[in-house]
């Protein structure tokens, strides 16, 4: 209940900041290939990557010619899989954060409407589980780090109202807690299509 709340008190500001200051507002849909990485001083892996969904609102402010400020929030689905073809086993996490990227975006030409976009971001662990064939379990979150700082990197063209683009994303932080030699963190490329208003 809390984190419908804080999502609905999140959208509100939005619009406030949106009716006030007369900027770009738009929403996003789009696909996240996601996955986890093992970083120790032991060994370095990756689990196999997953397929999520990303819903965003996005609001823009020019700062200066060609550059604005664009600060959004997603909730955004990371995680991993793993297929085990000798155990047989099958392993699927779903880790649903709210992301809030607070990036700048730079504008190329009139004409190709082209532009790169960078900044850092913020997730929140809202919910996660794990799912191993018919069986599903809660991600502990006794365990689970439930702040992120990350990155973002990002490219894309708007066409009108229409934006396409593509991203990656890079956390930063570890999404386990207390672990003394190294960590797992979140990696992920994206695309979406987002409608300015």
């Amino acid at each position: 209940m809390k984190n419908i709340l804080y999502t609905l008190l999140l959208l509100l500001f939005t619009f406030t900041i949106h009716a006030t200051l007369h900027a770009q507002f738009g929403i996003r849909l789009g696909g996240h290939l996601a996955k986890q990485e093992v970083k120790s001083n032991a060994q370095n892996f990756s689990y196999t990557s997953r397929i999520g969904l990303d819903i965003g609102i996005i609001y823009g402010v020019e700062i200066a010619e060609n550059i604005v400020f664009q600060p959004e929030a997603h909730l955004i689905q990371k995680g991993y899989k793993i297929d085990d073809i000798v155990l047989g086993e099958n392993f699927l996490t779903t880790l649903n954060y709210l992301e809030v990227p607070l990036t700048l975006k730079v504008l190329f030409g009139d004409k190709t409407n082209l532009y790169v976009q960078a900044g850092p971001s913020i997730g929140f662990l809202m919910s996660g589980n794990v799912k191993q064939d018919d069986f599903t379990e809660d991600i502990d979150f006794e365990e689970a780090s439930r702040l992120e700082i990350g990155g973002i990197l990002s490219a894309g063209v708007s066409l009108g109202m229409i934006v396409l683009d593509a991203r990656y994303l890079l956390g930063l932080t570890g999404t386990v807690k207390d672990v003394r030699d190294g960590n797992i963190y979140n990696r992920g490329f994206g695309a979406g299509l987002s409608i300015i208003f």
